[in-house]
Parts: C-alpha cells; structure tokens; sequence
C-alpha cells in the first residue's frame, strides 16, 4: 500500500499567526500521540511569508488516512482555525512515491 500525505496552505491574518502556529502543533502532537498510522506531522511557515503557515502530514496508508478523518478532534481543529484565516486554504491529498 502506499502513503498517504496532507499537504495544506494556510494563509493566516497577520495578528493571529503564533496562535495558530501553537494550535496547529497542539493538532500535530494529538495526531501523532493518538494515532499509529500518522507518521509524521509538521508545522511550518513559509520563509518568503510569514503569515503562510503550511501543514505536512503523513499517515502509513489510506486507511490510515480514513482513521485521521474519522477522529472527532479534527472538527474542533477545523472550527477552531477558520476564524484565524485571511482567506481560504488550499488543501491537497497526494500519495507518496515510495
């Protein structure tokens, strides 16, 4: 089976960048601590934007990837960074090459 990976921009308001930086890596820790298929989980923020936070996930496999979808902190995440965003984020489900 192959990998799965998350890859997500998020474009944040300016003020609320380091909020959202720690509640995404709060996200991250729960993710990784919770679930054996997420294998790795970062948090990063674009060098050339600093309101440009990008999320990197990795599960073991699709299945894997239906758990995370499946857990019920993944809505309060949600419901939680939208109101931080300047705009929509852009979101992409990509199988890793192996």
């Amino acid at each position: 089976m192959s990998r799965k990976a998350i890859v997500v921009e998020f474009p944040v308001k300016p003020e609320l960048v380091q909020k959202f930086v720690e509640f995404a890596k709060a996200h991250a820790k729960r993710c990784l601590d919770n679930e054996p298929g997420c294998v790795m989980f970062d948090v990063c923020v674009a060098d050339d934007d600093p309101t440009t936070v990008w999320v990197y996930e990795a599960y073991r496999d699709e299945e894997a990837l239906k758990i995370h979808n499946a857990q019920p902190y993944l809505r309060a995440f949600i419901d939680g960074f939208m109101p931080m965003l300047a705009k929509e984020r852009r979101r992409k489900v990509v199988t890793i090459c192996d």
